[in-house]
C-alpha cells in the first residue's frame, strides 16, 4: 500500500448561516481547533497566518503525545486555508478548510490526505503488514470523527460571534 502514490483521504462538511467572513475568522485561526479536537491539544503560530507561515501542534492519543510542524500552503480569504504537516516535499498529511458560499447558506468543509512519510501510522502499518489496511481504515475513521466535531464546533463558534 503506497500512500505516496495513493493517499488516504477524508472529507467532512456542515452547513452554516454565518457569513463567509465570520466562518473565515474561525477557520483561518489554527489556535481555535484544539477546543474541538480530541487529538490536537495546542497550537503555537510563528507569525501572522499566510502562505509559508509555520505552526506547531501538540497532539495526544491516549498516553502518546507528539508535536508536529505545519506550513501554510494556501491562504485565500475567505474561502481556502490549507497546510502540510512535516516536510513540504513529502508531507505526512495535508489539511484543508474550505468555505463555500451557496447564497442562502455556507458550507464548511474540511479535507485530509494522508501520505507515506514516516509517522506513527506508517510505522504501525510497516510493523503489521497483514493488518495495514485495517490500521489505515481505523485511523481515517478516527480522524474523520475528529474532523466532523471540529467543523461543527467552528461553525457554532462563528454563528455565535
Amino acid at each position: 500500500m503506497d500512500l505516496d502514490l495513493h493517499p488516504a483521504t477524508a472529507m467532512v462538511s456542515t452547513t452554516s448561516s454565518a457569513s463567509p467572513e465570520e466562518l473565515w475568522a474561525v477557520v483561518s485561526n489554527p489556535g481555535a481547533v484544539p477546543a474541538f479536537s480530541q487529538e490536537l491539544q495546542a497550537v503555537r503560530i510563528a507569525g501572522p497566518i499566510g502562505v509559508g507561515t509555520t505552526f506547531e501542534g501538540d497532539q495526544r492519543r491516549g498516553e502518546t503525545g507528539w508535536t508536529t510542524t505545519s506550513t501554510v500552503t494556501e491562504f485565500a480569504p475567505p474561502s481556502v486555508f490549507s497546510w502540510s504537516v512535516g516536510d513540504l516535499e513529502r508531507p505526512v498529511s495535508t489539511w484543508t478548510f474550505e468555505v463555500v458560499d451557496h447564497g442562502d447558506h455556507r458550507e464548511l468543509r474540511q479535507s485530509l490526505k494522508l501520505f507515506g512519510a514516516p509517522s506513527g501510522l506508517t510505522i504501525a502499518m510497516e510493523q503489521n503488514p497483514d493488518q495495514a489496511e485495517a490500521i489505515l481504515a481505523g485511523r481515517v475513521a478516527e480522524l474523520t470523527k475528529n474532523m466532523q466535531a471540529t467543523v461543527d464546533g467552528l461553525v457554532a463558534m462563528a454563528e455565535s460571534a
